[in-house]
């Protein structure tokens, strides 16, 4: 009997609905043999309709729909169930090798006295199998790296291109008194009522974006407005990831202050101790310098006594200098005190002794004399 023309149109919007599938899709008479595939499965499968329809669905393309898993479904499911859904067949094809398929079958009752016919629904969710495990895996990592975060004793932070915060490490929000739902995707020059709005900060993070550099050890001192006036050091340095991701940089900060706070202690006990040793110095260098004035007028004196004017004179013109030294000795005593270093240099022993030696013989000799 011939096609009428309604069975006609009906038969070929039949096809192009099929057509119309994104996925593949396959129509099997009750003997499992191909009736018709739409244009996806003859694209992802690599076959042609000549080597297609007709066929045991097990023979296509060099048996590579051989499936047991599928044999199971058709044969033995299906016919109890009329229908199954989401099973996961895992195979390596021969055209496009190892992929996950979603399985979707129905099977469809017609008009009395015609053959039921099956239609099979395949999805390829390889792809979306990756990414899952991807993202697991991202997950995975993630949740690896904020522990290492938090573990770290120092407020550490995660920004991103925008310096806005991806995460932070639990030893920040204790020393910043700040909480994570007013933290995370913040920007930074934002977070605690602007206490971050650095000028310098955000001169050091524009920099380290356009020159992908790092810094280190950067001293700013600032008053935060939770935890008052404090000493910081930054270190930050700029993650490259894999093609296609977001920069992120990871800026670490270590709070100096009480360490600051020492390092001024002992300065300043090392000063102390420096200038308790150093008056002592001077305590014995005026005591030379006072021996030498009082020497030297008293064997002005002496010479007076006796009549000799000229080793009198000759006396008191050796007490200038030792005023000038005086004088020099108080120079330095106030160049100390005023935080001045003192100047170390080498002088030459050879006057010295020989100044030691005159001033001697000069007090000894009008003792001997007499």
């Amino acid at each position: 009997m011939p096609i009428s023309g309604p069975a006609i149109r009906t038969k070929e919007f039949l096809e192009n609905l099929i057509d119309a599938v994104r996925e593949p899709l396959v129509v099997l008479d009750q003997d499992l043999r191909v009736l018709s595939v739409s244009r996806a499965f003859y694209e992802v499968f690599q076959v042609k309709p000549r080597e297609t329809i007709g066929h045991l669905i097990y023979d296509l393309g060099n048996r590579q729909w051989d499936i047991p898993k599928l044999r199971e479904l058709l044969e033995t499911i299906l016919p109890q169930h009329t229908s199954f859904k989401d099973y996961e067949v895992v195979h390596n094809f021969s055209g496009i090798g190892l992929r996950v398929m979603l399985l979707n079958a129905r099977q469809i009752k017609r008009a009395l006295g015609k053959k039921q016919i099956i239609l099979l629904a395949i999805e390829d969710i390889t792809d979306r199998q990756a990414l899952a495990v991807l993202k697991i895996a991202e997950d995975d990592a993630r949740e690896f790296a904020q522990s290492i975060i938090d573990t770290i004793r120092e407020p550490l932070i995660v920004l991103d291109h925008d310096l806005r915060i991806v995460a932070a490490s639990r030893a920040f929000y204790e020393v910043f008194h700040v909480k994570p739902e007013e933290t995370i995707g913040q920007l930074i020059f934002d977070l605690g009522n602007g206490q971050w709005n650095i000028p310098k900060l955000r001169e050091l993070l524009d920099i380290l974006l356009l020159q992908a550099t790092t810094f280190n050890d950067y001293e700013v001192v600032h008053d935060f407005s939770n935890i008052g006036r404090r000493t910081m050091l930054l270190n930050a340095r700029q993650v490259k990831r894999r093609q296609g991701k977001e920069r992120m940089i990871l800026l670490a900060i270590e709070d100096v202050t009480d360490r600051k706070r020492m390092e001024a202690e002992l300065l300043k006990n090392q000063r102390v101790e420096s200038l308790g040793v150093l008056a002592g110095g001077i305590a014995h260098d005026f005591n030379n310098l006072m021996a030498g004035l009082m020497t030297n007028t008293e064997l002005a004196r002496l010479h007076l006594q006796s009549g000799r004017l000229e080793g009198a004179l000759e006396r008191l013109d050796k007490t200038p200098p030792i005023f000038f030294q005086g004088r020099e000795l108080t120079r330095r005593l106030l160049t100390f005190s005023k935080g001045g270093v003192p100047v170390r240099s080498p002088i030459a022993l050879g006057p010295f002794f020989e100044g030691v030696v005159g001033f001697c013989l000069d007090w000894l000799r009008p003792h001997l004399a007499a």
